[in-house]
């Protein structure tokens, strides 16, 4: 098999060279599936079912309700300890449930509008409730896997990877809803990505499972589950995240909905601006972002991306129905840098500041907390304002410093950009992360100074 990680520069045995090959293999076919279930293309099949504001929130809110779910994933991991067949049985349920997804507006007649919606919903809630099972699972097994010292390069590579084949698929999705529009396109564009993320689980049929160091206390399970809030770091980072995703999903699920209600865009053109862009822009720096992870330390990076994050909700809003493509591009620009940095930045603290035998009830105490306080509530809160201050913007229309109309996305813009700017300057300073080893001036320097010339002049 061709080395996706190139020549193995770091002597790693070959059996572990090959597990981790397989898993950016992997990524490749998962990275399809993903691209389409959540863009736009997943966006717009549920607007076209009929739902409305709140029931679009509700329904992209639905990973949420099975929150609880990572618990019972951590605890039957914890007890069965058979990563390999837990994590394959629940991927493959999680990819192939989009199929009959795709088959619901076939089948069950327009006018049976809420039977649609409904079903829909359900059918999310089951991929929804193995993926719960899946990212505890996989974090779990991923950790015990990549070394410490390359996990940065690593991810990054494998996030290029990923990245290359959104590129490839974001556009060819788009391209294909335009021209095969209505349930038809939807049936057969879901059927493909089904199976290649089918395709991405069959490859952990081909990866080393590493036995699990189990969890040296004998606590009931209750006992346990509090245990990564009694860590006063891991708390500290449940809070940062659980705030930051709240902030973040106060305006997510409506950026779809406003650049083809409020700027009038074609899918094709929301997908070239967002995820061509985007993906571009992360192909030509995620190398230098896992680089920098390695070399400053995880938290020095990801307080650099989520000061430069905070600010991106602002740019949106220059968005007009005449003027859309520079702010686009630019945060699209931006959002290819910072966005697989602030990734890349959470995974692996959420990981790695965890005791390894206890990883699995950290990671499932810390996606639940952020699920359940941050997420949800993010979702539901804008799914409720946009229809609230819509409505009342209907009754009393005011004008947008642009000139054009203010739409109720403008007010989640600008609860989102504050509620960003508060976690960043209060709550993420507090983690603490042993491997720092630089400041977030010397993350900057490293950026736009090749590393070479940045030492002389340091020196």
């Amino acid at each position: 098999m061709r080395n996706l990680i190139r020549k193995n520069p770091h002597n790693l045995p070959a059996a572990l060279h090959r597990d981790l090959n397989l898993l950016i293999l992997a990524v490749t076919f998962g990275m399809a599936y993903m691209t389409v279930y959540n863009g736009p293309s997943l966006n717009s099949f549920i607007r076209s079912l009929g739902g409305g504001d709140f029931v679009f929130a509700v329904i992209m809110a639905m990973p949420v309700f099975t929150g609880l779910l990572q618990l019972v994933a951590s605890a039957a991991l914890q007890r069965a300890g058979r990563r390999k067949a837990m994590f394959i049985t629940a991927g493959l349920i999680q990819r192939l449930i989009l199929l009959p997804v795709a088959l619901v507006p076939i089948f069950i007649p327009e006018r049976f509008q809420g039977m649609r919606i409904l079903l829909v919903l359900l059918l999310i809630g089951v991929n929804a409730g193995a993926q719960a099972f899946m990212s505890i699972i996989f974090n779990s097994w991923v950790g015990a896997l990549v070394p410490n010292d390359i996990r940065g390069r690593y991810f990054s590579r494998r996030a290029l990877i990923s990245t290359i084949t959104s590129l490839i698929v974001a556009p060819l999705s788009g391209l294909f809803l335009d021209r095969v529009p209505g349930p038809k396109g939807y049936a057969i564009l879901f059927g493909v990505v089904a199976v290649l993320g089918a395709m991405d689980i069959v490859c952990f049929f081909w990866i080393s499972d590493p036995p699990m160091v189990l969890p040296r206390s004998d606590k009931p399970l209750h006992h346990r589950l509090v245990q990564p809030l009694k860590d006063r770091n891991y708390r500290q980072f449940i809070l940062y995240a659980t705030f930051l995703q709240f902030s973040l999903n106060l305006a997510a699920s409506f950026f779809t909905p406003f650049m083809r209600e409020y700027c009038h865009m074609s899918m094709l053109s929301i997908t070239v601006l967002t995820q061509m862009v985007g993906s571009a822009s992360t192909i030509l720096f995620i190398g230098r972002i896992g680089n920098m992870i390695d070399r400053f330390g995880t938290k020095t990076v990801l307080t650099v991306a989520a000061w430069a994050v905070t600010f991106m909700p602002l740019l949106w809003m220059f968005c007009t129905d005449r003027n859309y493509i520079v702010p686009i591009l630019l945060v699209q620009l931006f959002a290819g840098i910072l966005w697989p940095a602030l990734d890349l930045g959470l995974m692996n603290l959420s990981i790695w500041l965890a005791p390894e035998e206890d990883r699995p009830t950290y990671l499932a105490g810390y996606a639940f907390v952020m699920a359940l306080f941050g997420i949800l509530p993010g979702q539901l809160l804008g799914g409720a304002l946009m229809e609230g201050f819509g409505a009342w913007l209907k009754a009393h229309p005011l004008a947008w410093f642009t000139g054009s109309p203010m739409a109720p996305f403008h007010l989640l813009l600008f609860l989102s950009f504050f509620g960003r700017l508060l976690c960043t300057v209060f709550l993420l300073p507090r983690i603490h992360d042993k491997d720092t080893k630089g400041t977030p001036l010397d993350v900057v320097r490293a950026f736009f100074v090749p590393e070479g010339q940045w030492i002389r002049r340091k020196g």
